[in-house]
């Protein structure tokens, strides 16, 4: 399944004060999926939900609605809003579903970015100073929409075969 759709703005900007970094696991720049590619991300956590798997549909919190981590930094500084916003919305890809970890693992769904986004993902890691050993440094970035965290190893292939 290819669905293409528009990322919405990154979250973590607004104006004029430093803002502490959100809860764990709640990244401060992300761009938000809409239109079909959040509803066939969606999609996919629910079948996994309904087959018994634990999925994200199970954490309801705004950390874990469809997002693509652009950078994950401790605080963000609310004055670069401007130069955070993306330019224009990103047309993307998923790609098959795969997993990060060992045991447990995460189910993720790549996402096939394109010049646009990758451009746009080097920008803010310049401007918000990630360092190059950090996953989000352009080097080592991997977009991608999470559909389950903590995965027993055991159940990958279960999970698999339901969101392929």
């Amino acid at each position: 399944m290819t669905p293409p759709s528009a990322a919405g703005p990154p979250q973590g900007a607004g104006g004029g004060k430093r803002r502490e970094a959100p809860p764990p696991g709640d990244p401060p720049i992300a761009a938000l999926p809409r239109g079909r590619l959040a509803e066939n991300v969606l999609h996919f956590v629910r079948v996994l939900r309904t087959a018994g798997l634990p999925s994200l549909a199970d954490h309801t919190g705004a950390s874990n609605r469809p997002h693509v981590t652009v950078c994950v930094v401790p605080a963000v500084d609310v004055r670069l809003e401007g130069r955070l916003a993306p330019r224009s919305p990103f047309r993307v890809t998923l790609g098959p579903p795969g997993t990060f970890g060992h045991d447990p693992v995460v189910l993720v769904r790549p996402v096939l970015a394109g010049d646009d986004l990758r451009t746009y993902q080097a920008d803010v890691a310049a401007l918000l100073g990630a360092s190059a050993d950090d996953l989000t440094s352009p080097a080592r970035w991997s977009p991608h929409v999470t559909l389950a965290r903590r995965l027993a190893r055991s159940r990958v292939a279960d999970a698999l075969a339901v969101v392929e």
